[in-house]
């Protein structure tokens, strides 16, 4: 498999083949080696959540070899903003002042899509607090654009908007309007 081809694949796409054709833990497994190789140049994970990731793809596996309940979204990596709460996971806000802060509980948002069978992969870096438009923080440093590495990605969403464009998966969330 791939893993510059599976990063690029839209979600809906991955949903059928998962359920179909490829195993979620292969999936996953290509999916987090685009990350290992691309990430150090790109900076957009404030989190990398790869063992969770793996384990959970092992669950989805199960589920469909042993007829579990398989949501719209099973096996499809996602990736959650820095700003949203992830119960297994830091939210940090992009800031040195919140670094290790654990919530007890998902974010609606997040709480839908391991519903529907997504698996969060990671979080994505944010400008502290969100208050700034440019992709960095004092947590995370710059993000860069992946297709020209030497410019700031940019905005709120520039973690979640470089890990797609690089490949990392199709889909992100963030924030309830998204």
């Amino acid at each position: 498999m791939n893993s510059q081809t599976i990063g690029f694949m839209p979600a809906v796409e991955l949903a059928v083949m998962i359920r179909k054709k490829i195993s979620p833990v292969e999936y996953m497994r290509a999916l987090l080696a685009r990350i290992a190789e691309l990430e150090p140049k790109i900076n957009a994970f404030a989190y990398v959540a790869a063992d969770h990731a793996i384990n959970v793809a092992k669950k989805a596996e199960a589920a469909l070899m042993g007829g579990g309940r398989i949501g719209r979204l099973h096996g499809v990596a996602v990736t959650i903003k820095d700003h949203s709460n992830t119960k297994d996971m830091p939210t940090q806000h992009g800031s040195q002042m919140c670094v290790g802060d654990q919530p007890g509980d998902d974010a609606p948002l997040v709480e839908r899509l391991r519903d529907e069978g997504a698996i969060v992969i990671g979080k994505t870096t944010f400008p502290e607090m969100g208050w700034t438009g440019v992709s960095r923080s004092p947590l995370t440093g710059i993000t860069s654009n992946p297709w020209k590495l030497v410019y700031n990605a940019g905005a709120l969403s520039a973690g979640a908007g470089a890990s797609a464009a690089a490949g990392y998966g199709p889909l992100h969330q963030g924030t309830a309007d998204e």
